[in-house]
């Protein structure tokens, strides 16, 4: 009876074992995390800017398994007057796959200030084919550097530098940043809402003061739009102006003319 005992005991640390390192992630990623933001050319805190942090379990599928990512949470927050922020705890519900599915718990933090970006994260190299992005920004796909408290999760020192950048990478980093975790078009979350009026008072004088026949590629269109005073009726009148320019319904034009942008962005009060 012993011996069986410490067979089925043996049995059963096996086919845990596997399994512990997907629980171990899983705390990690729900744990509670606070953290500093600074300015990297004066070295001081940054009071009063946006944080994003954003969790979520991928798998791959295995025979009739499914695989699949799952958005765990994405919470926005701001730092206080030390630059500080917290993130906190959040238990959502726990996602078990095969150890032959590779999961994977993966959790990010960023930082949305216009006129700002994440040391580490280049801007600069966004277009780089065919007006696509092809260069993944660190702060909005790894794990940023760590260690652990008893009580929580300490993030390194997230610090920010003041890029040079055109038109086209600025829309298309600050849209990116903006999106991490998910995003709801025109939500009127605080924080959501004060991004859009950041990135509305940066692009709506800048593409309003292009010559209005100077032409905007899709992707940095699309990016620039995000930021627009109703963001779904800019989608709406972009499909619409696709259309009086013989493209099919299901597509966009490949560029519009930066007046015609304006308009859209401001919501025909060319005004920004």
């Amino acid at each position: 009876m012993k011996r069986a005992l410490i067979i089925l005991a043996v049995l059963l640390i096996a086919a845990i074992t596997p399994f512990v390192p997907q629980f171990l992630d899983y705390v990690v990623v729900s744990m509670r995390k606070t953290g500093v933001v600074i300015d990297d050319e004066t070295g001081k805190p940054m009071p009063n800017v946006i944080v994003i942090a954003a969790a979520s379990h991928s798998s791959a599928g295995l025979l009739v398994v499914p695989g699949g990512t799952n958005p765990l949470y994405r919470v926005v927050t701001q730092t206080d007057s030390h630059g500080r922020f917290e993130i906190p705890a959040s238990w959502s519900r726990f996602h078990l796959a095969l150890p032959h599915q590779n999961p994977r718990y993966d959790w990010v933090i960023t930082v949305f200030h216009v006129g700002y970006a994440v040391v580490g994260d280049r801007p600069d190299q966004e277009l780089l084919h065919a007006g696509y992005s092809t260069y993944e920004n660190p702060s909005l796909t790894d794990m940023p550097g760590h260690s652990f408290r008893f009580t929580h999760i300490e993030v390194d020192p997230i610090r920010m530098y003041k890029p040079t950048l055109g038109l086209k990478e600025a829309a298309i980093y600050y849209s990116r940043v903006r999106r991490t975790g998910g995003r709801s078009p025109n939500s009127k979350e605080p924080l959501d809402e004060a991004m859009r009026r950041q990135g509305y008072n940066l692009f709506a004088p800048w593409v309003c003061g292009l010559d209005p026949n100077m032409e905007i590629g899709s992707p940095p269109r699309g990016s620039i739009l995000q930021f627009a005073l109703d963001e779904l009726k800019s989608i709406e009148k972009i499909a619409e102006q696709s259309v009086k320019e013989g493209f099919p319904h299901s597509e966009f034009a490949p560029s519009t003319k930066a007046g015609m942008v304006c308009a859209i962005l401001t919501d025909g009060r060319n005004t920004p």
